[in-house]
């Protein structure tokens, strides 16, 4: 009985120290101009506003309230409704993010969530292979049908979406417990048997 009752208080108290938990985002990108940003969330096919920030100083901006944000991935918009970065609420929610309007993923620096360094370097990396799939592609609509070059691009840009597909696997097997690992996971295609036939 006194083990049962020990358990119950030690689940009111994490409850009650959860609840006076808050969520703050600093957040400071070079080259923005708006007065206002707003945080938003996704639920199913829609996009949620949680909250809004002015700006504090040059540059600045802080979220912030006394309760916790649910896990999942957030993006800061602004002004113009357009979309400025996204982010991940999995590890810990003092954060801080720090970049550029110019190259803003590459430049990106987080402050207090390895999960979003995981992200960004992920970010990063899926976008150096974007830029190269572009041009390849760019290059492959130039050629004509019957040229040998058609070939060569098309195994270039194979070998791109190989190695995308290879640096997620690495997060998974290095990362396994991580919500980005298991967003990965979740996206996959089910793989089916090569034995499985749709019966008629």
């Amino acid at each position: 009985m006194l083990k049962h009752c020990l358990l119950f208080l030690f689940i009111i108290s994490i409850l009650f120290l959860n609840a006076q938990e808050n969520y703050k985002i600093e957040i400071k990108i070079k080259g923005i101009e708006d007065s206002t940003l707003y945080l938003a969330s996704y639920f199913g096919d829609k996009t949620l506003m949680v909250d809004t920030a002015s700006r504090k100083g040059k540059n600045s901006y802080v979220f912030e309230k006394q309760k916790q944000l649910p896990g999942g991935i957030y993006i800061v918009v602004g002004q113009a409704k357009n979309s400025i970065f996204e982010f991940l609420i999995a590890d810990g929610q003092d954060l801080k993010f720090d970049s550029e309007t110019d190259n803003l993923i590459e430049k990106m620096k987080v402050k207090g969530s390895n999960e979003n360094a995981l992200f960004y370097d992920y970010l990063s990396h899926s976008n150096f292979l974007f830029l190269q799939l572009k041009k390849f592609q760019q290059r492959l609509k130039s050629l004509a049908p019957s040229s040998d070059s058609v070939l060569i691009y098309k195994k270039r840009i194979e070998a791109l979406n190989e190695e995308n597909i290879d640096f997620k696997e690495s997060i998974i097997e290095a990362y396994p417990d991580a919500f980005i690992s298991h967003f990965f996971l979740a996206m996959k295609s089910p793989e089916y048997p090569s034995a499985l036939k749709t019966s008629d």
